[in-house]
């Protein structure tokens, strides 16, 4: 294994969130999920909203979580009935969950999640100062069929919070999956980490470059180079990078999960198109926003700071 891969391995392991503070993450979701499903069930709303499912997502999901802000994502798939067969509004939805809320836990409702820790832990960089972020996503089971896989649901579009996109949940998966491998030197949980650390060291940045456009950067990495080992890890780190000149041109990917009945696409550059949706950009800035974060990433090839 050549030095400048073994110092990325070395950086990701320093990173990596510890078994204690993945179990109190895993007890925290437990025990919301369990008592919110309950109150649900008991409460009465216009759209008869219930918990169907939850998916744990995010940094957890993928080997990526890093100790020094440690949190769990998790999808929670909410069935609903309407008369017209449309969902109720982003805001409508969170409003409800924040209201049902279960006792013992602090809910902070953003404009597209509720931010979930335990009552009483405040301060920050404690160790129990662990949080969830619930992510909802709806289906009407009498169009979406009753099965949870590969169905599109309704999940909140990035570039407008106030809306709802169609996304494939399979395509998501595979997504996970591929980046979960942990084998070294070629670990792409590693790699993953270590970019997520050049990017949070980038102080003041315009807009913010999402953990999940990272995440398809480096699954789109993956792809165009498959077999373990092909390059080394550092290369790969540097491929990600440069790979941000294709975002500034529109990257879009040939096997992207397409809507049914939908003739949309992404068009003005830069964009980076959502693998598990194919009309739908998950960069989300402006091009100017973007040159930013350009100039940072030629920086960083010519001398990576991590």
């Amino acid at each position: 294994m050549k030095g400048e891969d073994k110092e990325l391995i070395r950086i990701a392991a320093d990173l990596r969130i510890s078994k204690a503070q993945r179990k109190e993450l895993t007890s925290l979701r437990i025990d919301f999920f369990s008592k919110l499903r309950s109150n649900l069930a008991q409460s009465k709303n216009e759209f008869n909203l219930r918990l169907k499912m939850e998916y744990i997502g995010g940094s957890i999901k993928k080997g990526t979580a890093m100790k020094y802000n440690p949190d769990i994502d998790v999808v929670a798939l909410f069935e609903f009935d309407s008369a017209d067969g449309q969902p109720p509004s982003v805001s409508k939805v969170l409003r409800l969950l924040e209201s049902l809320s279960p006792n013992g836990f602090s809910c902070k409702r953003g404009r597209s999640a509720l931010t979930i820790s335990r009552k009483a832990i405040n301060q920050i960089g404690k160790k129990n100062n662990l949080s969830m972020d619930l992510v909802p996503a709806l289906s009407n089971p009498n169009r979406h069929g009753k099965s949870p896989l590969g169905k599109w649901y309704y999940q909140v579009n990035q570039r407008n919070l106030n809306q709802w996109i169609k996304f494939n949940p399979t395509v998501q998966d595979e997504i996970m999956k591929k980046l979960h491998r942990r084998s070294e030197p070629d670990d792409p949980t590693a790699l993953l980490i270590c970019l997520k650390r050049w990017r949070d060291l980038q102080k003041n940045p315009p807009a913010i470059l999402s953990s999940y456009a990272l995440e398809v950067l480096v699954w789109s990495e993956y792809q165009k180079r498959p077999k373990q080992n092909q390059v080394t890890l550092i290369k790969r780190f540097n491929n990600v990078l440069q790979s941000l000149n294709e975002v500034k041109a529109g990257l879009s990917f040939k096997n992207a999960a397409k809507p049914p009945k939908s003739k949309s696409r992404t068009k003005e550059p830069p964009f980076l198109q959502n693998p598990a949706n194919s009309t739908n950009d998950i960069l989300g800035m402006s091009m100017n926003d973007f040159e930013w974060w350009l100039a940072r990433s030629k920086k960083a090839l010519k001398r990576p700071q991590l």
